[in-house]
């Protein structure tokens, strides 16, 4: 028996990630529950989103460990939050349920000293977890001596997603006339985004560059260009739609040694864009230069404005890389596939432990 604790719906059995779930065959239970984790600044995080993420993880870890029967072999979890409330419960239950942590990224601090305590705390967190799923192979290599856990409690699997109405909204954008005007460039995101140098890429040509982003610090850190809107409220399918319409996805990467900006590079796939995207290790699991995007050396603004001035003006070369980056999302990046992975993952953990 698996528990799962999905945060973005009340009725996550009917959703996506329901139906793979219940496609795997496999005895499960939702705990499903609203947990918003959207904030626009440090004092929203800490004051109101983790205190109902603490609440969310406490009442259903106590219904999952304490209420349930039959017990779950392994609970599917996925938020640090959930990890240390399930550690702490489990220990003193005594109970041998498993916990996974589905989807780890660790972002560090500029400061050295606040590097070390996270460090610490996420030592202590993730030594409950019997296995933390990462999304590049990098990761896989670099966090156990990060951490000081063995390697085998990491494993690799790419992040997937489904789009609500995807075909239909493609069709929609299909049927549309040719726009009248530049081309239409989206960037979206904020974990180690580099936006100072897609806005130096973008000043002066002949496109338009919207943002979405919702944390001011991501994106006021160098002047605006005229041709560039900031949206700092766009999320849920109004998010998708803006993906949908752009003729160019751009995703410019800052960091190259953790996962970012996989989901919307991947959501990009989805709908068959154009992307260029900075070329990075954890991002070369995703995507192949010249075949499903264009890739840029991080910080080069000049690559940066060529790729896109090459998609710009190549209509054909924007429609080949989107058909090859939704095939490619089509084979391995879907929800299914994720969780056929996932799952995968869970019981050869389920096997160690009984051989």
């Amino acid at each position: 028996m698996l528990h799962f604790f999905p945060t973005f719906s009340r009725d996550a059995e009917h959703s996506p990630l329901g139906d793979a779930v219940r496609r795997a065959g496999i005895a499960h239970r939702f705990f499903p529950g609203a947990v918003s984790m959207a904030y626009r600044s440090r004092w929203e995080l800490v004051f109101l989103r983790l205190p109902a993420l603490g609440w969310y993880a406490w009442r259903t870890a106590f219904a999952s460990l304490v209420l349930s029967r039959p017990a779950p072999s392994a609970v599917l979890v996925g938020s640090d939050v959930h990890v240390l409330v399930f550690g702490v419960l489990r220990w003193l239950l005594r109970r041998r349920t498993r916990i996974v942590l589905t989807s780890f990224i660790y972002t560090s601090r500029p400061q050295r000293w606040r590097n070390a305590l996270r460090r610490r705390m996420f030592r202590r967190v993730l030594s409950f977890a019997d296995l933390v799923i990462v999304h590049s192979r990098l990761e896989v290599d670099t966090y156990p001596a990060m951490f000081g856990l063995p390697q085998a409690r990491f494993c690799f699997i790419p992040w997937g997603t489904t789009i609500a109405g995807r075909e239909e909204m493609r069709q929609r954008i299909a049927a549309l006339p040719p726009r009248q005007g530049p081309p239409v460039v989206v960037s979206a995101g904020r974990s180690g985004r580099d936006y100072p140098t897609l806005f130096a890429a973008v000043e002066g040509m002949a496109v338009n560059l919207r943002v979405i982003c919702d944390f001011r610090a991501a994106v006021r850190s160098a002047p605006l260009p005229e041709n560039v809107a900031i949206l700092e409220s766009c999320y849920g399918q109004a998010y998708i739609a803006e993906l949908a319409g752009a003729d160019i996805v751009a995703v410019p990467l800052r960091v190259e040694d953790i996962s970012a900006g996989q989901m919307v590079v991947v959501q990009a796939m989805a709908l068959g864009k154009a992307i260029v995207v900075t070329r990075t290790p954890t991002m070369s699991d995703y995507v192949i230069d010249g075949q499903e995007a264009l890739t840029v050396e991080r910080g080069d603004a000049a690559a940066m404005r060529a790729a896109l001035a090459r998609l710009a003006g190549d209509d054909g070369l924007r429609a080949r890389l989107g058909a090859a980056a939704m095939g490619r999302y089509e084979r391995s990046l879907t929800t299914e596939a994720h969780m056929q992975e996932l799952i995968a993952a869970v019981c050869a953990l389920e096997e160690d432990r009984t051989s």
